[in-house]
């Protein structure tokens, strides 16, 4: 009863979604909540959570190009770059691609120790991050692999 419960309320949403002119629901990442970041501090989320938003907003709906190139200029004057997956999710990020890869491999690095250790906990947060920051992690016989979803 509860998965029919869930499979309504996901119809309702879908319908919802629908009626208000979204066009793009095959994009579910135009329906996350939150800023994802690479390389990009506290400060910079904040101020620009709503640009965000409101690029979301304008991918769902088919906006224009002259207004989606609005609102990725407005985010961009800040030094900031703007990522978009397929799937729709936004990442906002700061930095040369080196600094970039950097990051990811530090992290990376920390989640094989985790493994390492056994600390699945940590190792899953890890993994949660650097998704969240648009990277596809590849765990095969031979190590980790991981490239940036676009």
């Amino acid at each position: 009863r509860a998965k029919k419960g869930r499979l309504n309320e996901a119809l309702d949403f879908a319908a919802g979604c629908k009626f208000l002119g979204f066009r793009q629901l095959n994009r579910p990442g135009l329906f996350e909540l939150g800023v994802s970041a690479l390389n990009v501090g506290q400060q910079d989320l904040f101020q620009y959570s709503v640009p965000v938003e409101w690029l979301r907003a304008a991918i769902a709906n088919n906006a224009t190009e002259e207004l989606k190139s609005d609102l990725l200029s407005q985010i961009r004057r800040g030094g900031l770059d703007v990522q978009i997956a397929k799937n729709g999710s936004i990442t906002l990020v700061r930095g040369d691609e080196e600094a970039i890869k950097q990051r990811v491999n530090q992290l990376v690095d920390a989640r094989r120790a985790a493994r390492a250790r056994k600390d699945w906990k940590e190792s899953d947060r890890i993994r949660d991050e650097l998704a969240k920051m648009g990277v596809v992690l590849k765990d095969s016989k031979d190590g980790t692999t991981w490239e940036i979803a676009r």
